[in-house]
């Protein structure tokens, strides 16, 4: 009787306790944010989305002045090295045409007899640029449609001077020039561009060079040649 009372009370305690228990089910953690990454740090890492908002330039903040802006340049650009008696000067004209002159006297170069100032090398060219088209706010590109001038090398005498025809030196192998607005950052030029306008512009010959160009200036492209205004307006 004892033995069946003791294997009785076993039962009921088998039964009490799987009663009791509760079946577990171990369910992972959902990433409610998907537009998100967090590092084991804590901090919250930008999406691909996030990313490719972050590298969208900002739109531009100045407005296109491609139409009218001839008609704002400067009439006159020099191109020159600040050694020796030459430079070439570019006359702008407000439609996008142009005229100009190259020149370099070399008054070593003399006949006594024949042309006892010296010789002058020399180029007088007139042409045309495309309309502009915008780069950036303050870079704008254009063409040169047409360039004209003498034959090279044909030589003259007049007032004791020996003239020989040139090419416009500056617009050597010329096509694409790229306009430069004041307010261009000056270390972002070419550095041929850079050494040409430096040559030319008083604002560079002192020790603290200019954040930005005070002045508009041109790029030859093919050459990097750089031409300057020295002016931000047309001169009256």
């Amino acid at each position: 009787m004892k033995r069946e009372l003791y294997f009785a009370l076993i039962f009921v305690t088998i039964l009490l306790f799987t009663g009791c228990k509760k079946d577990t089910v171990d369910t992972p953690l959902q990433d409610t944010n998907t537009n998100s990454k967090t590092d084991l740090s804590g901090d919250t890492k930008l999406s691909d989305t996030d990313y490719h908002k972050e590298a969208v330039k900002p739109e531009s903040q100045q407005p296109d002045i491609s139409s009218t802006l001839f008609s704002q340049m400067p009439d006159t650009f020099y191109f020159l090295s600040g050694a020796g008696a030459w430079q070439t000067q570019l006359y702008l004209m407000e439609d996008g045409s142009f005229t100009g002159i190259y020149r370099d006297t070399e008054a070593g170069a003399a006949d006594p007899q024949k042309w006892p100032n010296g010789t002058t090398y020399i180029c007088e060219f007139s042409g045309t640029f495309t309309q502009p088209e915008k780069v950036d706010d303050y870079t704008y590109s254009v063409h040169v449609k047409s360039l004209e001038y003498a034959e090279p090398d044909t030589v003259t005498y007049e007032d004791g001077y020996r003239y020989i025809t040139s090419n416009p030196y500056g617009l050597d192998n010329v096509d694409e020039v790229l306009i430069y607005l004041p307010g261009y950052p000056v270390s972002e030029l070419p550095e041929e561009v850079f050494s040409w306008i430096r040559s030319s512009g008083e604002e560079f010959w002192d020790v603290d060079t200019p954040e930005t160009l005070p002045f508009y200036a041109l790029n030859n492209v093919n050459e990097q040649m750089g031409f300057s205004s020295k002016t931000q307006s047309k001169t009256t």
